[in-house]
């Protein structure tokens, strides 16, 4: 990569814009298609569903990408994360038991130990 430009916005959602100059025309295209590789793996056509726009193409060894999350898409994802780490805090915050503080040895008539259970009975 010999270059590159990014620009974000927050308005009315999220807009990023950007530009990757690769030293030749065939590492455009390789980077090009990683990216398109990635757009596949993250459900494009789900995403189109929902307003979300994920595009990249060359033009003359420059790499042009552009993404686009409408408001509401990130209202819900800010939503389910909340909600998540809600949960999380909710699940530490239950009272874990108490293990046992006492261990256990057994012996036989003869004085063998034939089983110990240790504090907490698990380890």
């Amino acid at each position: 990569v010999d270059h590159f430009e990014f620009g974000g916005s927050f308005r009315n959602g999220f807009s990023l814009d950007g530009e990757i100059h690769a030293r030749t025309a065939g590492d455009a295209k390789k980077v090009a298609e990683w990216l398109k590789f990635f757009e596949t793996m993250t459900g494009s056509q789900q995403n189109a569903a929902n307003g979300t726009k994920f595009s990249v193409h060359t033009e003359d060894g420059t790499l042009k990408l552009s993404l686009r999350i409408p408001e509401e898409e990130l209202k819900k994802a800010i939503a389910a994360q909340k909600a998540s780490m809600a949960a999380a805090v909710k699940a530490q915050a239950q009272p874990q038991p108490k293990p046992d503080p006492h261990g256990k040895i057994v012996t036989n008539a003869a004085g063998d130990t034939v089983s110990v259970t240790l504090p907490g009975g698990h380890w």
